[in-house]
């Protein structure tokens, strides 16, 4: 979503071979990049708005969050035209999807959610607190905030530490398929956002 994922992603040529068998890919983003032509056997890119362009939601501004290259989280409000009349936000997008497939499991407002993304930041809060105490109030702040990393120590103890796995549990080192396939790839503990799921070794 919103990246060249076939470039971000380690293991960028193992991954890039078992794209293909994948059965469905999509993509949400701003513009095109090389990712598009490593795809599944079904690939649909959907259009979405740049964090430049102007999302209004309900009739209002939005502004989203973003992570810079020193991990600081900070917001951006668009100002610009949006390229097309047809493109929509990434929140706006994922609700849609959440709203046509898990809608009847879920007691969760979608279309409140995505009418005011400060209601997106409060759920984020309610779930990580020590990353994200205050989040709507922070990110307005200069220069943004920087959430801890995993394992780091914050005044509330350690930061969450969910997501890293043993060396033994990676195929490559124990020699084993691990049942069910799922295989997260490592990624910079401060960038933790490129990581494939799915059988592929």
């Amino acid at each position: 979503m919103g990246g060249n994922f076939s470039r971000a992603i380690p293991d960028t040529d193992r991954v890039g071979a078992k794209v293909p068998e994948i059965g469905m890919t999509v993509h949400v983003a701003t513009k095109l990049n090389r990712s598009h032509l490593i795809h599944g056997k079904r690939t649909y890119i959907l259009p979405a708005l740049g964090r430049t362009e102007l999302d209004i939601q309900n009739g209002n501004k939005q502004t989203v969050t973003v992570e810079d290259s020193f991990s600081m989280v900070h917001g951006s409000t668009g100002m610009l035209t949006p390229a097309s009349e047809h493109c929509r936000s990434e929140p706006w997008t994922i609700a849609g999807l959440a709203k046509a497939t898990v809608a009847g499991r879920a007691r969760i407002d979608w279309d409140l959610l995505v009418s005011d993304y400060s209601l997106i930041r409060d759920k984020i809060e309610a779930v990580l607190p020590e990353q994200f105490e205050g989040y709507n109030d922070r990110m307005r702040q200069p220069g943004g905030f920087r959430p801890p990393k995993r394992g780091e120590r914050t005044q509330m103890g350690h930061a969450d530490r969910q997501g890293q796995l043993p060396l033994q549990a990676w195929p490559e080192r124990s020699g084993r398929r691990r049942a069910g396939g799922t295989a997260p790839l490592a990624h910079d503990p401060a960038q933790p956002r490129s990581v494939q799921y799915g059988r592929l070794f």
